[in-house]
């Protein structure tokens, strides 16, 4: 963080207001300046007695006595600072003597008119040719590079009352000899920073605010020690870049601005916060399609109370309005530039079924209208970009920014898409091109689709604040009010209620894991396929059971098969499927062999349907039926009526014996 760290500072006006408070808070720093030369007109009169206690409590303040109206005051007063210094230079000069008074335009006099610009104008020039020479003196012994106020500067306080554009407070105060004053000595300062950039002496005029001083009034916004205290910060960060400029007491540049679409809705929403801020624009552009018409009264309202808001009236689907608005704003900036553009007109068709005329109206106003309206305005734009002394891209520099929407509209698709050859092709001049998507606002065009969340103050607070922070890393994106960019493939739904949806999905499969707790995930598989493999290593660990489906046909239920039967029988036999239990290969040899050798062999059972439908079962086979009942080990089941051994002929005693040996309850038989 940079500090003011100057080796010495001398402030005229110094026995009260803002002088007194800037020696005052200059001594309670901690790397306060080891001279402070504090001066004003009358150093022994009561009106210095707050000063003079200051300095009996603190060696480094030297009061000085420098009326800036008397020439050789200010004489003398360099020879004595020149003699405390002894032989080093002077850091940092603020010019902040002045004078006013409250006379109006009719009633303003060539004396009261001469008089203060003696004192706020041609004083400080007289004050700082006297001490130039100590100013090179420390620019010259400074190790440092560039400008800064620790090296050697020249700050006049100014105020932007001054501003011919802006015209601060004119309906509370006319006081029309100290803003020509405040205006002339803006222009010193310009002057001071052209003639004095070869010693390399920071020159700066600042504005700061309107302060609770004698002048300032007890209704004024700022206290003493904030405006004080910015203003110090705000010396501190200044830089060859700041050169010549009118600043703020928090350092902030005074742009000038143009919003389509001003009459209503965000327009004037933008218009209003513009103006109620603290820094408040030079020049507000106000433009619209009908500024006399009954929509645009509010606007009216606005401008009536503030002279730096202009209505221009201009239609986007208009070359020739749009041509005749950049003339006006061309007349009223002089030489100035346009530092920012807001394409915010822009309108909505409500149709179930789009047609081409709707498609091509709405095409018109939401992308050709920014796109011509961007053209015609880019010479002021440049110009503003070449006079800015900051480096790279911000919206205070100049900048575009395109409302657009992410609701999915196929025209504000086109607007974000040509904002991004806007940001390619504009990139060599400096200028920062931005969409922006203010969210669903209250407007007229927001709730006609629902009842939005966002209000329209809101929704401009948060859309201003995100552009006092973007930079070149921004050229060319898509952002929200809140300043997150927006990817443009994103569903048209909110990312609110997509990231609940997506905490709905995932609650769901929680639940799905608690109640199938036999699923096997890929985590489960992993260690049960690393027991298995210890398993097979030794026997060691326990085989975790695979699923039912694959137990009976895995590959290794099948090798264990394979290999108990090519042992003969020694190891315990897997059973196979049921299906091919009776009628595997392995199974018909074993009958054949055992049909060869006579019988000698247990007979494998054949299928019982077979063994009942086979030639040898009504006659001789008998017995061999009642064998397959007995091995197949048959489930008791009643004898039907009229079987038994009593019934049949040859071949009943084979169907009796195999509803003895099946062993069936004994039960009456049916009437």
């Amino acid at each position: 963080m940079a500090v003011l760290k100057a080796h010495s500072v001398l402030v005229t006006g110094s026995n009260r207001g803002i002088g007194l408070g800037l020696v005052r808070q200059l001594l309670g720093k901690n790397n306060h300046p080891e001279k402070i030369f504090a001066t004003c007109r009358d150093p022994e009169g009561p009106g210095a007695q707050n000063l003079r206690n200051l300095a009996a409590k603190h060696q480094e303040v030297k009061i000085i006595q420098l009326d800036a109206s008397d020439p050789t005051s200010i004489k003398n007063a360099a020879a004595r600072v020149s003699e405390q210094l002894k032989g080093t230079g002077l850091n940092l000069l603020i010019n902040n003597a002045a004078i006013g008074n409250s006379n109006t335009l009719d009633s303003e006099t060539p004396e009261a008119m001469a008089e203060v610009y003696k004192t706020n104008v041609t004083g400080p020039l007289v004050v700082s040719q006297a001490f130039l020479p100590l100013l090179k003196k420390a620019a010259q012994k400074s190790p440092q590079k560039g400008m800064s106020c620790n090296k050697a500067a020249i700050v006049n306080i100014s105020s932007e009352g001054g501003s011919i554009t802006n015209v601060l407070m004119w309906h509370f105060v006319q006081t029309p000899s100290y803003r020509c004053s405040k205006a002339a000595l803006n222009m010193l300062t310009k002057c001071q920073s052209l003639g004095y950039v070869a010693d390399e002496i920071l020159c700066i005029a600042v504005h700061p605010g309107w302060v609770q001083t004698d002048m300032g009034s007890a209704k004024a916004s700022l206290p003493v020690d904030v405006s004080v205290r910015e203003i110090l910060n705000t010396l501190a960060h200044l830089s060859e870049k700041d050169n010549g400029t009118f600043v703020n007491w928090e350092g902030k540049a005074v742009p000038c601005i143009l919003v389509t679409g001003s009459n209503r809705g965000i327009g004037l929403e933008l218009v209003r916060q513009l103006i109620e801020g603290k820094n408040q624009p030079e020049w507000i552009f106000a433009t619209c399609r009908d500024p006399d018409g009954p929509h645009a009264q509010e606007l009216r309202n606005l401008a009536a109370k503030h002279q730096g808001v202009k209505i221009i009236q201009l239609d986007t689907t208009d070359l020739s309005s749009i041509k005749a608005a950049v003339a006006t704003a061309t007349e009223q900036l002089k030489e100035a530039g346009l530092n920012l553009l807001v394409n915010n007109a822009g309108i909505l068709k409500l149709n179930t079924q789009e047609t081409l005329e709707t498609m091509s109206e709405t095409y018109e106003t939401n992308v050709i209208g920014p796109m011509i309206v961007s053209q015609e305005f880019l010479p002021l734009l440049k110009k503003a970009s070449q006079k800015s002394p900051h480096k790279g891209m911000n919206c205070s520099k100049a900048a575009i920014v395109n409302i657009s929407s992410e609701g999915g509209s196929i025209t504000r698709a086109a607007l974000n898409m040509l904002t991004k050859c806007q940001s390619l092709e504009f990139v060599k001049d400096d200028i920062l091109c931005i969409a922006v998507h203010p969210g669903w606002v209250e407007t007229d065009m927001g709730k006609s689709v629902g009842q939005p969340p966002l209000t329209v103050e809101f929704s401009v607070k948060e859309i201003l604040n995100t552009l006092a922070h973007l930079s070149e890393k921004d050229n060319g994106t898509f952002v929200d009010w809140e300043g997150k960019v927006v990817p443009c493939l994103e569903k048209p739904q909110s990312r609110e209620k997509e990231a609940a949806e997506q905490r709905e999905r995932q609650r769901r499969s929680r639940n799905c894991r608690t109640s199938l707790p036999n699923l096997e995930y890929p985590r489960v598989r992993r260690k049960r396929k690393e027991r298995q493999r210890s398993s097979g290593k030794g026997g060691g660990g326990t085989e975790t059971t695979p699923p039912p489906s694959q137990a009976l046909n895995s590959p290794r239920a099948g090798r264990k098969r394979q290999q108990s039967s090519g042992k003969g029988g020694r190891g315990a036999e897997t059973a196979p499927p049921p299906s091919q239990a009776l009628n595997s290969p392995r199974v018909r040899k074993k009958r054949q062999r055992s049909s060869r050798k006579g019988g000698g062999g247990a007979e494998t059972a054949p299928p019982l349907s077979q063994a009942l439908k086979s030639p040898r079962a009504g006659g001789r086979g008998s017995r061999a039926a009642g064998k397959v009942a007995e091995k197949q080990k048959l489930p008791h089941l009643p004898p039907k009526p009229g079987i038994g051994p009593e019934l049949g002929r040859r071949g009943s005693g084979a169907v009796g014996k195999v509803a003895v040996k099946q062993k069936l309850p004994h039960l009456p038989p049916k009437p």
